[in-house]
């Protein structure tokens, strides 16, 4: 992710900055590309982490991902999420942390 996040992006609801149970689920989705998933899920993120939450990113783009572009770690990136799920590493093993946000993975 290239330059700043707008104010919208920043800011984060008050009930993500409670304690939680066991984490929030976000989903972001949509049957026609090129409508900002990637870039909504990079800024939402990126943004998150810097409130202080822990974040995972995750493409499941399977055929076409490119989050870990976006976010400009394509070269650190040993894992994919095929990987995981055929068992080839685990979850933990194909987490790429991001050097600007250290909750961001």
């Amino acid at each position: 992710m290239r330059g700043d996040l707008s104010p919208a992006a920043r800011a984060t609801p008050d009930h993500l900055n409670s304690e939680a149970d066991g984490g929030l689920v976000l989903t972001l989705t949509s049957g026609k590309g090129g409508v900002g998933k990637t870039t909504t899920t990079a800024n939402l993120g990126t943004a998150l982490a810097m409130a202080g939450q822990r974040v995972i990113v995750v493409d499941a783009d399977i055929g076409l991902r490119n989050l870990d572009i976006v976010m400009g770690l394509e070269s650190r990136v040993v894992y994919n999420l095929v990987d995981v799920i055929e068992g080839r590493c685990s979850l933990h093993e194909s987490l790429v942390r991001d050097k600007r946000a250290n909750e961001l993975y």
